[in-house]
């Protein structure tokens, strides 16, 4: 892209050449980022089997939109990432309250701590991990 903000230790996600390797890796690491936030937030109400099904199929229904989507619209990277979490918190809170029955307020608060743990460790592991 070019004149793309990104910090350059961001992976360049939406390029068709590398898309399903990265799309594969960005799928994985925020479901086990996302998964224990969730649980620990839903522990009373679930198990850790539902939980990891909810936060797996909540995540195959809202991740395709921020990867494609938003995080390859060509804004900037902090407007792709805000409008796309925004997102994320949203679809998620509706998923997760319908599929676990639980009223929104708790799907609400898990979906913004697990978002924002996620946004905020995703780009260093993957620093660490393959830069």
């Amino acid at each position: 892209m070019h004149g793309d903000t990104r910090p350059s230790f961001i992976p360049q996600i939406a390029k068709a050449d590398s898309m399903n390797f990265d799309y594969l890796y960005t799928f994985t690491q925020s479901n086990l980022l996302e998964v224990p936030i969730y649980f620990l937030i839903y522990r009373r109400f679930l198990t850790f089997r539902q939980t990891l099904l909810i936060v797996t199929l909540a995540n195959s229904c809202t991740h395709p939109f921020v990867f494609f989507g938003f995080m390859g619209s060509g804004w900037s990277y902090l407007t792709s990432v805000i409008i796309a979490e925004m997102f994320a918190v949203g679809g998620e809170t509706g998923l997760h309250s319908f599929a676990s029955k639980l009223s929104w307020q708790r799907p609400f608060f898990a979906a913004l701590v697990a978002n924002l743990f996620s946004w905020q460790v995703a780009p260093a592991l993957t620093y660490l991990f393959f830069l």
